[in-house]
């Protein structure tokens, strides 16, 4: 799914994902939400602000 919404490489799929499990595996899941909300850096859209806020609110509940 990640590859057919971005034009990143296989291998870079897998990379990203794997950063990813191991973020969630090791107990950071709250914390990088709130990275991801908090970020000025214009790479972060919109889009992805609202994804994250929704999810951090799923976890507090």
């Amino acid at each position: 799914m990640l590859k057919s919404k971005t034009n990143y490489t296989d291998g870079s799929c897998v990379s990203r994902t794997g950063h990813a499990q191991s973020i969630i595996s090791a107990g950071f899941t709250k914390k990088a939400l709130e990275t991801v909300i908090s970020s000025q850096l214009p790479r972060v859209s919109t889009e992805t602000r609202e994804k994250a806020l929704k999810l951090l609110a799923q976890l507090k509940t």
